[in-house]
């Protein structure tokens, strides 16, 4: 019973709470109304050259993507490291095989994420502009 009383609060603070969403509206006109804001804050705080939004997410994600990769190269090669410095101990060895294929295992990931990251970002392009 107190998990249903908890339930039903939660659904009410829920559904009190969230601002009433207008799912009618045009993408276009939306995104135009979004840039359009952006780019009046970003005069009024000096900024001349004003980045639409999708240009903006898409230089957040490249830089987060190319930190990450730049962690897996340094993981990498801390691994090639710790093998060459084994000297012969087979759990050392074991150890730093693991983390270069752990590494390259990354790596890979980062790379597909960056491949379905330009894809959707190119179709949002695409639908939001043409």
């Amino acid at each position: 019973m107190k998990y249903l009383a908890s339930l039903f609060l939660l659904l009410i603070f829920f559904g009190v709470s969230t601002p009433v969403v207008f799912a009618q509206q045009d993408l276009g006109t939306a995104y135009e109304t979004v840039t359009e804001g952006i780019g009046v804050t970003a005069r009024q705080a000096g900024f001349e050259d004003v980045m639409t939004l999708p240009e903006m997410i898409g230089a957040l994600v490249n830089v987060v993507l190319s930190l990450t990769g730049l962690a897996f190269l340094i993981l990498l090669i801390y691994g090639g490291i710790m093998y060459l410095t084994a000297t012969g101990d087979p759990e050392k060895a074991k150890k730093a095989v693991r983390l270069i294929t752990q590494a390259v295992i990354g790596i890979v990931i980062l790379l597909s994420a960056y491949a379905i990251a330009q894809f959707v970002f190119a179709q949002l392009n695409a639908n939001i502009t043409g």
